[in-house]
């Protein structure tokens, strides 16, 4: 045989065995006729005669046509037979891998079940992924008791063990035994979109060990297609071979295969500054405990005013809402406040006084006190026929604190409270005018303190008499009346019986610590609600200038008009309404339209 002859068999020989059964003849890489010549770096990921390479610009080194979907064909003999291949993007070329199940024993060591034959019937593609569970393994052979699953198996012609508990996932082989540099995804990115912009390869490059949690923003995705505007990714994924999509919105976390936190904080809202990152970080195990003020949220959108923080969150998968202002405490899915009484009198004078500490204890339910104060509901009365006053110091989360309340006040702790005003009349039998938008038009806040006189309530319907104002409303879920003449001044959320006008230096009314819930006024005014079609909470009146914004829904309760806006005391920018609106984010062009709720702050209805 000739010379050359001989050495060009021997060269080819040689190639032939260091490649092993697979050769590569050619591989490219590209998008249409934009093709490069991939062939080197395909020959260099073969591994023990086998290839698993995940087909992406960086590994076949570069991008010859970026932000287009691309193709790997590769054409290649094995054992001498010749075939062609074509992978996508993201998708995974393997060549050669053989796998297969010698041995799986499964239950508690002493009770154990072969399953060797169930596995490799889930056997595909020389891969298998499953969940360790009874139904998966054919039955339980030791039931009540936690269980494991012991593998023995062959890859490329390797034997190997693994060993995992009852609960886990099976997944064979391993990433590791085939290619540590290119392990095989179980989370395949295979498009993603960020208002239009082909963002696929900044989001595939976050994907580590097969899961993604992603803070959407221009600065994360690299790029900002629609400045100044709220934007959406939307990502196109293949998880353990099932297709799916999925979508956040700046501001909020995409998550794929990764643990779901309990809490997620999706927006929040301090006196219209948008407040989500600072109210996110404080976020520990799963719960918020925040107070709320303009030091522990970095900012001060209204200084000198009393501000609310709305926050729009995702617990255990349920969209929810709440807020809580200035010196108050927001809790989210954070236990219970703890209240205990440490010590209470009740006095009439410095040597009038008596020890009411067992009896308000004894008032405290579920961490709640509801006392209106008086000798009865107290047991005692050190001082008959004067007026005094119940002083009670507590502890509220460790925190030592105490109020005061006179009697025939309300003491409410730690003041977590339902209320709303049903109606308000004034005036004497026979001759009264409706005063509950009066009323409800002084609502502050959370509480009301009105003089009673005929300029404050709207009219006079009964000249030279001496009138009475009666307020129907709920507090805490019990219904109550509250009454107050002329020259008094009536304080709400409260309730008691009514004392003399000649009593010097005592209004009616209670004394309220930290009212956490907003006041609902029902169907005097028009009304916002907080969800679509007029559900959940309301808040209602013809002037509302310090509402907590979060709304979906309004109707008019006969105002011809509704002029809402995006900060308090009708500031800011405007939005007019002119009929019932199921879904205020219907309502086209509104300053809200980007938001997942109408940030209304406050309103005014003619």
């Amino acid at each position: 045989m000739p010379r050359i002859l001989m050495s060009l068999l021997l060269l080819f020989t040689a190639h032939a065995w260091a490649q092993g059964p697979i050769e590569i003849v050619r591989a490219t890489y590209g998008a249409g006729r934009t093709q490069v010549d991939v062939t080197e770096k395909v020959r260099a990921a073969l591994v023990n005669g086998a290839i698993q390479l995940t087909v992406r610009g960086e590994n076949l080194g570069g991008d010859p046509v970026p932000n287009t979907p691309k193709t790997l064909t590769v054409i290649y003999r094995e054992n001498g037979a010749r075939q062609t291949v074509r992978v996508n993007d993201f998708d995974t070329l393997r060549l050669g891998v053989t796998f297969r199940v010698t041995k799986a024993l499964y239950g508690d060591g002493r009770r154990m079940k072969d399953v060797t034959d169930i596995l490799n019937a889930k056997v595909t593609a020389n891969r298998i992924e499953l969940a360790i569970t009874n139904a998966n393994l054919g039955g339980d052979p030791a039931p009540a008791v936690k269980k494991s699953l012991t593998v023995d198996y062959e890859f490329n012609g390797t034997a190997a063990q693994v060993k995992l508990a009852e609960g886990q996932t099976l997944i064979l082989p391993p990433a590791s035994a085939a290619m540590p540099s290119q392990p095989v995804s179980a989370l395949r990115i295979l498009r993603a979109t960020y208002a239009g912009a082909n963002v696929t390869n900044a989001v595939a490059a976050r994907v580590t060990n097969d899961t993604l949690e992603l803070p959407v923003s221009s600065s994360t995705l690299n790029t900002d297609p629609a400045p100044g505007q709220i934007k959406t990714l939307t990502v196109e994924y293949e998880y353990k071979g099932q297709r799916q999509t999925a979508s956040a919105r700046d501001g909020e976390t995409l998550r794929l295969n990764a643990p779901a936190a309990a809490l997620r904080i999706l927006r929040a809202n301090y006196g219209g500054a948008n407040v989500t990152t600072a109210v996110a970080a404080r976020v520990a195990n799963d719960r918020l405990e925040l107070p709320v003020s303009s030091t522990t949220l970095n900012t001060d959108p209204a200084p000198g005013t009393v501000k609310t923080l709305t926050v729009e969150y995702e617990l255990n998968g349920q969209r929810q809402t709440a807020s809580a202002r200035d010196g108050e405490t927001l809790r989210l899915n954070a236990p219970a406040p703890a209240l205990k009484i440490l010590r209470a009198t009740y006095s009439g004078g410095r040597r009038a006084s008596a020890d009411v500490t067992n009896a308000v204890a004894a008032r405290v339910a579920n961490d709640t006190l509801e006392l209106t104060v008086n000798g009865d509901s107290l047991g005692v009365d050190p001082a008959p026929g004067t007026v005094k006053t119940l002083t009670i110091e507590y502890e509220l989360n460790g925190q030592r604190q105490t109020t005061t309340a006179k009697d025939a006040e309300i003491v409410i702790l730690p003041g977590i409270v339902s209320f709303t005003i049903y109606s308000a009349t004034y005036g004497v039998q026979g001759r009264t005018l409706d005063a509950t938008r009066a009323v409800t038009a002084r609502l502050s806040g959370n509480r009301l303190e009105l003089p009673v006189t005929g300029d404050t309530l709207g009219g006079d319907p009964a000249p030279g008499v001496v009138k009475t104002l009666t307020v129907d409303y709920e507090l805490n879920g019990r219904r109550r009346t509250a009454t107050a003449q002329d020259g008094e001044t009536l304080r709400l959320p409260g309730g008691g019986t009514a004392t003399t006008p000649a009593t010097p230096g005592l209004t009616k009314g209670p004394v309220v610590a930290q009212v956490t819930d907003a006041i609902r006024p029902r169907n005097t005014g028009a009304c916002l609600y907080r969800q679509p079609n007029y559900g959940g909470e309301a808040v209602c009146g013809s002037s509302q200038s310090a509402l907590s914004g979060g709304f979906r829904s309004i109707r008019m309760n006969g105002a011809t008009a509704v002029e809402v806006f995006d900060q308090a005391n009708f500031a800011g920018r405007a939005q007019t309404i002119t009929a019932d609106t199921p879904d205020l984010l219907q309502v086209p062009g509104s300053f809200w339209r980007y938001d997942s709720a109408a940030m209304i702050q406050s309103l005014r209805a003619r």
